[in-house]
């Protein structure tokens, strides 16, 4: 199916203080994917109509087409709710909403008033100053906290890493709060640990062919995490659905990443949405459940 005929689309918000490295990013989301750009931006009260000059929108039109080329249709629309928010509900199907960090807070907002019942988006905060790297990139991170919990997270990342044609990082730290005199995880515990994520990769690595390297690292989750930002060309971490819908429930790690990562993050959730969970790559839907 061609990009201008498929259904699924990478969905960012405009205006935005710094829209330029978000722009770059879904252009290369839409590119790699095969779909189409939708740039959604806020008509503000003050417009009786959608016709007419919104200057916000042409730029981030003319931006996006000269960086995409002919071969990835761009579409821009206005709508009279915020604008991340309305790029949320933009599109049911759409495959990801991208905000740059700016915008983190409303976007944030835009999440929570999300019904519990209606499909939830991928979204990647982008941060300012990023760039596209060159080819071969840096991999794609993947953030895995329970193994027993993370298939979904890892076949989206493997898809995502096959699609982009880099290797894929998986990262566990193992954070634990321990009580004063407390000992780090024997060697022993972090092995099970290590198998426990190799056994979920195992199953899910005959659908892509992507080169995997595992690390397990007795350290903060975000300490290990944004460190690993500065050499990865995006970061992939979970999102529960019944916290992921209303901000105030987004982890400490989860926030502390969206706010200093080096990388765009991309926030999964972990019920399937039409766009970001495992199935068939290489120009076709990430459809399909693991």
């Amino acid at each position: 199916m061609s990009p201008q005929t498929r259904a699924s689309s990478v969905v960012i918000g405009v205006p935005m203080r710094d829209l330029d490295p978000a722009l770059r990013f879904a252009v290369r989301e839409a590119e790699v994917l095969g779909c189409r750009l939708r740039i959604v931006g806020h008509e503000g009260p003050d417009r009786g109509s959608r016709s007419g000059a919104h200057p916000p929108m042409e730029r981030a039109l003319r931006t996006a087409r000269a960086l995409a080329g002919p071969s990835t249709a761009v579409s821009g629309e206005l709508h009279p709710a915020p604008t991340l928010e309305s790029a949320l509900r933009a599109q049911a199907d759409a495959r990801v909403v991208v905000a740059q960090r700016s915008d983190l807070g409303a976007l944030l907002e835009g999440v929570g008033r999300i019904d519990a019942s209606a499909g939830v988006p991928a979204v990647a905060c982008v941060p300012p100053g990023w760039h596209t790297t060159t080819v071969p990139g840096p991999p794609i991170t993947v953030a895995v906290d329970d193994p027993g919990t993370s298939r979904h997270l890892l076949g989206v990342a493997l898809n995502v890493a096959a699609a982009h044609r880099l290797p894929l990082r998986v990262v566990h730290a193992w954070g634990l709060e321990q009580p004063p005199g407390g000992h780090r995880p024997s060697e022993a515990a972090l092995s099970r640990w290590s198998h426990r994520i190799v056994e979920e990769l195992g199953a899910l690595r005959e659908r892509a062919d992507v080169f995997v390297n595992l690390e397990v690292h007795v350290a903060s989750p975000v300490q290990a995490l944004v460190g690993h930002s500065h050499e990865s060309s995006a970061l992939l971490i979970g999102a529960r659905r019944a916290v992921y819908r209303t901000a105030p429930g987004l982890g400490l790690v989860t926030r502390g990443l969206l706010h200093q990562t080096a990388c765009p993050v991309l926030v999964v959730p972990d019920t399937p949405t039409s766009a970001l969970h495992p199935g068939a790559v290489n120009g076709n839907p990430l459809g399909g459940h693991p």
